[in-house]
């Protein structure tokens, strides 16, 4: 498990953390999640595989909590889970087992995931968001349909991919990430950006009112270890709290 600090960009302070899973191939190396997930997805080992990365990040978080630090943690889910007609109970049983609060745990999922069953993959989110856990689309702006999907789905945060963040200097993106900050805070969701590779963009996000942000130029994604350092070194390493939905 590696985790990529979220910025709460008023505050200017840590505010949750994303869990990233990687593999470390005895070949290959350190393997990201693009090189193995699909491969996952295409098989039964992508819902055990999710079941491990929930398992272990509240373990790991609420290791976290229990030394006065309070995050919230970000997981990403895949198509096959929604799917699952047992994956909500199964993972609400894991956060009440691991007694991690629900209110702190966000799931990310794209709207690929959505789209194969709309229906099915409603209905586990409604579960999910009945319970208390928050859910975030990601990488909005990239797929056809997001707006239908912000829309009709209980999602209370939106994530601008990258490919508009990174390339920021564009105007045509500038304009794009703009538009996605105004529109998600019409629809009362909490935005936040991926991609932040530099402090003037770091610094734009923040004027357009942009609430959360990720990205290079705050911290790479970091064993818990690392993480713990950087939390006590980082400027930004001090918790923002709650910034809201």
């Amino acid at each position: 498990m590696h985790y990529q600090p979220v910025i709460h960009l008023e505050s200017g302070r840590v505010a949750g953390i994303e869990a990233l899973v990687r593999w470390q191939h005895p070949q290959r190396g350190l393997l990201f999640p693009d090189r193995f997930i699909p491969l996952a997805e295409r098989t039964a080992l992508i819902n055990p595989l999710t079941s491990a990365v929930v398992e272990k990040a509240l373990h790991e978080i609420g290791a976290l909590a229990r030394d006065g630090i309070e995050l919230h943690i970000a997981v990403n889910l895949s198509v096959r889970n929604l799917h699952d007609p047992a994956f909500a109970a199964q993972l609400l049983a894991q956060a009440r087992a691991a007694g991690f609060p629900l209110e702190r745990l966000i799931l990310e999922v794209t709207e690929s995931a959505i789209m194969t069953d709309h229906g099915r993959a409603r209905e586990t989110l409604q579960q999910l968001h009945d319970a208390g856990i928050r859910l975030s689309m990601d990488d909005f702006g990239i797929g056809h349909s997001s707006l239908a999907y912000l829309k009709d789905l209980p999602i209370s945060r939106m994530k601008i991919d990258k490919s508009f963040v990174m390339h920021f200097t564009e105007a045509r993106n500038a304009a794009i990430v703009r538009s996605a900050i105004e529109l998600g805070h019409n629809l009362g969701l909490s935005v936040t950006a991926e991609g932040v590779e530099d402090e003037a963009t770091a610094e734009a996000l923040r004027e357009m009112g942009c609430d959360t942000a990720q990205g290079y130029y705050f911290s790479r994604a970091l064993p818990m270890e690392e993480l713990r350092e950087w939390l006590r070194r980082s400027p930004w390493g001090c918790p923002a709290g709650d910034p809201g939905d």
